[in-house]
């Protein structure tokens, strides 16, 4: 066994049979919730009317958005708005750090609802980048504390 990191002081430790443990805090996250299977998406401008999963502060602000997709692809673009056509119109689109294919297994564009994790009904946990960049097999055993 050998450790390959810590959070917030405790160990990241790879296992001899390549599996990792670790200890750490949780959240609840919206992100990637667009209503692409009719629940509310988690973003939307004071416009929209309807039930969001989040308050938009927790998305950023004008000139540092983190938690919607923007016209430029970085914090200092303006976040896109969802089409007519696609599940929320008005909402914003809410990104995942996991994008996924369409149909035919080819990638999604960045403006698409479809191209991210529903959070609202697929669920799934993110773990630190360190985790998947050196361990061989990841299985992890989550608790509660």
């Amino acid at each position: 066994m050998k450790k390959i990191g810590t959070i917030n002081g405790n160990d990241i430790v790879e296992q001899d049979d390549g599996s990792v443990t670790f200890s750490a805090g949780a959240t609840l996250d919206g992100d990637g919730a667009n209503g692409q299977f009719g629940q509310p998406p988690c973003y939307a401008p004071p416009s929209f009317h309807g039930p969001t999963l989040d308050v938009l502060a927790n998305a950023g602000h004008p000139g540092n958005w983190y938690g919607v997709v923007t016209d430029t692809g970085d914090e200092k673009g303006t976040p896109i708005v969802q089409k007519a056509t696609d599940p929320c119109p008005g909402a914003y689109i809410s990104a995942t750090s996991l994008h996924l294919l369409d149909n035919g297994g080819h990638p999604l564009a960045a403006s698409s609802p479809f191209n991210y994790v529903d959070s609202a009904t697929v669920p799934f946990i993110v773990v630190p980048p360190i985790i998947v960049r050196v361990s061989r097999a990841l299985c992890l055993a989550v608790t509660a504390s």
